[in-house]
């Protein structure tokens, strides 16, 4: 689709409060985003109980969103790269003598 097939439609003139909220909110998902961004840069440097006491709750959970999603990427790729590790990791744990079964 191109701006061209949208020339036919009316054009939608929204209200100034709802203008003006609209500026509002591009705003404040601005500054989230710069926010976090400064969260994650922080987050290598300090040690973690430190680092989660001096950011928001929002940018805490975002920041250690992202990184666990990076840890498990790595893990899944060099589970991945390991196949004789991951099967020998399937099967079933050794018994013990004189162990009972469950």
């Amino acid at each position: 689709m191109h701006a061209d097939d949208y020339a036919d439609r009316p054009t939608l003139h929204l209200p100034a409060c709802l203008a003006g909220a609209l500026q509002v909110e591009a705003g404040m998902v601005a500054s989230v985003q710069e926010t976090v961004r400064k969260g994650m840069a922080a987050y290598p440097d300090r040690p973690r109980a430190q680092w989660v006491l001096e950011w928001p709750g929002q940018v805490v959970l975002a920041v250690t969103a992202i990184f666990w999603t990076q840890v498990s990427h790595a893990l899944l790729i060099v589970m991945q790269l390991l196949p004789a590790r991951r099967e020998h990791r399937l099967q079933p744990p050794p018994r013990w003598p004189g162990q009972r079964m469950p």
